[in-house]
């Protein structure tokens, strides 16, 4: 799986989980995100359900003790925020480690990386 279409996946899978309408599923409430967003942000969802279900065990799986990364990569392709913005809210909140933009940006690149080895390593098992 190349890097981009893993990048296209996640993209996806980010407006799936913004319309995905069962909280049961963990992803936090939107509120917070959108002090920085200004409002709440409506899309599509282009992805199938399967697919997307893939790509969210797949990133509880790699990612299950790492809340920095799972941070990141909610706040970058769920709640469509920049790193910049991301970096922000990291050093507003009480529960999260502040993290510059750089840093949001190594993470969202190296969870696109891990998450594409991780289908290419299943699929050869």
């Amino acid at each position: 799986m190349q890097i981009e279409e893993m990048k296209s996946d996640f993209k996806q899978w980010g407006n799936w989980a913004r319309s995905c309408p069962s909280r049961s599923l963990g992803y936090p409430n939107q509120a917070p995100f959108d002090k920085f967003r200004g409002s709440s942000i409506r899309s599509t969802q282009t992805m199938s359900d399967d697919r997307a279900l893939e790509i969210d065990q797949a990133l509880a799986k790699v990612f299950h003790d790492d809340a920095e990364t799972m941070v990141a990569v909610i706040g970058h392709f769920q709640y469509l925020m920049n790193y910049v913005e991301l970096s922000n809210f990291t050093k507003e909140s009480d529960e999260i480690k502040h993290m510059s933009k750089d840093r949001v940006g190594l993470l969202i690149n190296n969870a696109i990386s891990w998450i594409a080895g991780y289908f290419v390593g299943s699929a050869a098992a």
